[in-house]
């Protein structure tokens, strides 16, 4: 759904159910995608290019079916915004052993607050830092898989992926 009107209204820009949304099989067994059953949508959107404010929503109506899951959404060049280069973060290395150091770059060496999710989105742990800083991921004692982090500077917020791999 898309609106530019600060969410009074919303227009529906993209609408699939069933068989035209589904990836896999149905089942009555909880669904977690594999790498295979993802997907790439892509939504025009350039109707909204130069408007003052676009939010995007999105609806999922469940009819007691299976989860949905979104990812690497990217409005950027759709929407063709100006990227901020000066101010960009950059999370690495990616992946990275479970007893090592992550970094968070930023040109700007601004102070982040750095927040570590499983994949079911249950906070394993906050960090607040500067930038270029190395977080050690020791502490927190984690097991080879993928992890979601949201990182926040004085301007930006970023969210994301990062796999850990095998102790080294």
């Amino acid at each position: 759904l898309v609106s530019t009107d600060c969410g009074e209204t919303y227009v529906s820009v993209y609408n699939k159910v069933g068989a035209d949304l589904a990836t896999a099989p149905n089942t009555t067994d909880q669904f977690i995608p594999t790498a295979d059953q993802w997907r790439t949508e892509s939504i025009d959107l350039s109707a909204y290019i130069g408007s003052d404010t676009v939010f995007i929503a999105f609806r999922n109506i469940n009819g007691f079916g299976q989860a949905v899951y979104v990812d690497n959404i990217n409005l950027g060049s759709t929407l063709s915004l100006e990227e901020d280069v000066l101010n960009t973060l950059t999370v690495f290395p990616n992946p990275v052993s479970s007893n090592g150091f992550l970094t968070v770059k930023n040109n700007l060496d601004d102070d982040i607050e750095f927040k570590l999710y499983s994949i079911q989105g249950q906070l394993i742990g906050t960090r607040f830092t500067q930038s270029n800083t190395p977080i050690s991921l020791a502490p927190w004692n984690l097991s080879t898989g993928i992890y979601l982090y949201d990182i926040r500077s004085s301007d930006k917020i970023q969210k994301g992926k990062i796999i850990v791999a095998d102790r080294q």
